[in-house]
């Protein structure tokens, strides 16, 4: 946490010069690199660690549940002696350094942290997946209520041990959203960054749930501090812009338009390919800045680029399974723009008619029917 990690590796190395058996050292090395190289190095760092808990006769509770951890986001069919793949072996090793350590809170944390990923995995199974246009929502599969109570009772057992590590309360949270009682996660989110401040995925998460039940000042507060350790996260920059956007009102419209519009672009700046962002900005120009436009050009014009933003966003969506529903929101958004845009045009045209006859006498044409009603809420 200090940030010194060149430091940190100087020193890792000078000790396996001095004892190339010790075995706390090739772990640390072994975790740096896959920081540095990610995923590239998963399977080589998994080798690694899985030869230094060896060499510790299966005592260094920090290999042991690092290496756990890993098999889990693998999640591959290579198994060991004692376990079938790399969730059973992931279990084994947690079980094996809480055996050694009953009190040692990270491996309380990996095995809750399991206990939630095979209830996500069974819902996987039996559902589709749906990439979200917001940082967050608060609809879930609704996952396996057995495995949920497990990975909670788990935290449960551990808060009592230590309630002091922040970790295992941003992993009840988790839990908790899947079990969807936002209250109790907003609580546990809140007790992570409370107890850790610089807790990056803690002050994520309390912004993202939050911003699930409108309460926009709060989230605003979290992704502010998030952004502060990670200025380029783009889920910050765009969980930011409609927090943001949430709080617009008349007495603040220009400054809220202006900050939430700036987020949206730095999330753009991040990785344009993304389609959210284009999504979110399109909604701000449709419901906000066309809506108190000073007069009608203005007001056409700001719909037209609403709607080639919309465009934007539906190609870089393409065929995507987890965008469809956000691309029919769009195109119906479009038609909704187009129309009014029209009974715009053609009361400009009746007004000019009328003008015109009034001046030569003749009779005014009727007024064109009223313009559609405009979409209800905002998408997420």
């Amino acid at each position: 946490r200090c940030a010194k990690h060149e430091e940190a590796k100087g020193q890792f190395q000078s000790a396996l010069s001095v004892s190339p058996g010790f075995h706390r050292a090739k772990v640390q090395l072994a975790l740096y690199e896959y920081r540095e190289k990610g995923d590239s190095v998963l399977d080589q760092t998994i080798t690694k660690l899985s030869d230094a808990v060896v060499e510790a006769k299966f005592q260094n509770v920090d290999a042991l549940v690092n290496l756990a951890m890993l098999q889990m986001k693998r999640n591959g069919p290579a198994g060991a002696p004692g376990c079938t793949d790399d969730m059973d072996c992931a279990k084994l090793n947690v079980q094996r350094a809480l055996a050694i350590d009953d009190g040692y809170m990270p491996a309380f944390n990996q095995l809750a942290l399991y206990y939630m990923n095979q209830a996500r995995a069974r819902a996987k199974r039996e559902g589709g997946k749906r990439r979200r246009l917001v940082a967050a929502d608060a609809e879930t599969a609704v996952l396996s209520g057995q495995m949920l109570d497990l990975a909670a009772l788990v935290c449960s057992q551990a808060i009592r041990k230590n309630a002091k590590y922040g970790p295992i309360y941003n992993t009840l949270g988790l839990i908790q959203v899947e079990q969807r009682n936002i209250n109790g996660a907003v609580q546990a989110f809140n007790s992570a960054r409370t107890l850790d401040p610089n807790f990056f995925e803690a002050q994520m998460n309390y912004a993202a749930v939050n911003l699930s039940f409108r309460g926009f000042d709060k989230a605003e507060e979290a992704y502010r501090a998030a952004l502060k350790m990670q200025p380029n996260n783009y889920e910050g920059r765009l969980g930011l812009a409609l927090a943001i956007r949430g709080q617009i009102n008349d007495s603040n419209l220009d400054a809220k338009m202006a900050d939430a519009d700036a987020e949206l672009q730095k999330a753009k700046q991040l990785d344009g390919a993304r389609p959210e962002a284009y999504f979110n900005e399109a909604i701000l120009i449709q419901e906000f800045k066309a809506k108190y436009a000073p007069d009608e050009a203005k007001k056409i014009g700001l719909y037209e680029n609403a709607m080639r933003v919309f465009d934007s966003f539906i190609g870089k969506a393409g065929s995507a399974p987890e965008y469809a529903e956000a691309v029919k929101n769009a195109n119906e958004r479009k038609d909704d723009m187009k129309k009014i845009i029209d009974f715009i045009r053609e009361g400009q045209k009746a007004e000019a008619e009328a003008k015109k006859a009034e001046a030569s006498g003749k009779k005014a044409p009727p007024a064109p029917p009223a313009p559609p009603a405009a979409p209800a809420g905002t998408a997420k």
